[in-house]
């Protein structure tokens, strides 16, 4: 029988199975677990890099994590991005994790996920159709080359979204696949279903004023319709899986029309608070329906911002950033999966980021004694900081982190985040249209 070493210096470099990346992650466990005990400061050598020694000594404290969350605390870095794709390739490779999920529309990323491994589908389509705009950039098309490459081997990457907002151009097939589901045993309303889900659709397309007032006038009629699927659904899923070709489009479209129904509320929220966590319990619920339905064996990367991922958006001190002490997904992931689930924030100390616009910007003058200012390694890129279960006063008193590059928040490190990355400098990402 081969030793642990020998086994280590065989696989090291593939991927092409579930074992191999089980034995690669024994190996590097073994190796992190010497007397000198774990690191809790771990600096990364690279933000692109495919050798992950750098990375390694994270492995003992994700050991038993169903989830892992990747922040950031603005959208619109190229170095964020490359930083994620680094450590889900990682995480993939090394760690067992098999599933990314976006901060983006559940059922328009499940229908990427379906077209990966079609030759004729081009994978800027398949990016474009499931991630938000700020993530269609040369970075995250580089994310998604990898995770189609993993379908044809034996230890796939497969992609999810969980947010309930419809943005994007693939929505437009949603009403042919609700239609193409509920066909196989009621043709009639699925008829029904589809004209139900295109009118919803058009209101939409009208733009973000008139689909408030659409929602509001229409709120009663289009939540009882859709609760009415849902109920539907849900009656006749055992059926149902029976019949389709893949069974899994049952469970996307049973939580599909969960999302359209949270969307609706969220829209028809009566004040700022309500309408955050209308949107961050419904991508909450998603999560629980990957992780326990459509994928109970796998292991989740959650990509969003901070201010989805963190555990006590209503503890912080937001000063201008007011609206985002909302309740957070990240909450309600945390009462549920507790110590399963490992929150990584993500901050910058300088820098150029771009808005949901690209508009440009520059990340203001960080505070003394803030997170950005969280002393690292010279001459490296980025350094990821592991709160200890013991005092530490960057962890436990209060501290400061920008929201979205700009605006100074305060909050105990600790309340909010599992683990801190924070990055040198960023600059704009490379967008792969005008």
């Amino acid at each position: 029988m081969r030793s642990i070493n020998e086994l280590c210096q065989k696989y090291k470099s593939l991927i092409a199975s579930i074992a191999t990346v089980n034995v690669l992650a024994a190996c590097v466990t073994s190796e992190t677990k010497e007397p000198r005990g774990l690191a809790y400061e771990i600096p990364f050598d690279s933000l692109v890099s495919d050798e992950f020694e750098d990375l390694r000594p994270l492995l003992p404290h994700i050991e038993n994590k169903r989830i892992v969350q990747l922040g950031e605390n603005s959208h619109g870095a190229r170095e964020y991005s490359d930083m994620k794709a680094r450590m889900i390739r990682f995480l993939h490779q090394e760690a067992g994790f098999d599933i990314v999920v976006f901060e983006s529309s559940l059922y328009q990323c499940s229908r990427s996920n379906v077209a990966f491994p079609r030759p004729d589908v081009d994978t800027q389509v398949l990016l474009t159709g499931c991630a938000f705009g700020v993530w269609h950039t040369v970075e995250v098309k580089e994310l998604f080359d990898y995770m189609r490459a993993t379908r044809g081997t034996g230890n796939p990457l497969f992609l999810a979204g969980y947010d309930v907002q419809p943005i994007g151009w693939n929505k437009r097939g949603r009403p042919e696949f609700l239609k193409s589901v509920v066909a196989f045993l009621d043709p009639e309303y699925a008829s029904d279903v589809e004209i139900l889900d295109q009118s919803n659709i058009d209101a939409y397309n009208e733009g973000s004023s008139y689909r408030r007032v659409y929602y509001r006038d229409n709120r009663a009629q289009l939540v009882a319709a859709y609760t009415d699927l849902q109920n539907w659904l849900e009656l006749n899923q055992i059926a149902l899986r029976r019949l389709v070709d893949d069974p899994a489009d049952v469970d996307y479209a049973i939580q599909t029309v969960w999302s359209i129904l949270q969307y609706i509320r969220q829209q028809t929220s009566q004040d700022n608070t309500d309408y955050a966590e209308a949107r961050d319990y419904g991508m909450a619920r998603n999560i629980q329906a990957l992780v326990e339905r459509l994928y109970p064996e796998s292991r989740v990367i959650i990509w969003a911002h901070n201010a989805h991922i963190r555990h006590n958006n209503e503890l912080l001190v937001p000063g201008e950033a007011e609206f985002i002490r909302a309740r957070s997904a990240g909450a309600w992931l945390k009462d549920w999966y507790g110590a399963e689930i490992m929150t990584i924030g993500v901050y910058a100390r300088s820098g150029m980021l771009v808005n949901n616009a690209r508009k440009p910007f520059l990340i203001t003058d960080v505070l003394k004694g803030s997170i950005e200012t969280w002393q690292t390694k010279p001459g490296t890129v980025a350094t990821l900081f592991i709160a200890r279960q013991e005092h530490d006063p960057n962890w436990d008193a209060p501290v400061t982190g920008k929201y979205n590059g700009q605006q100074d928040v305060e909050m105990i490190a600790r309340d909010q985040y599992d683990a801190i990355i924070v990055l040198d400098e960023v600059s704009p990402p490379e967008f792969l249209y005008e």
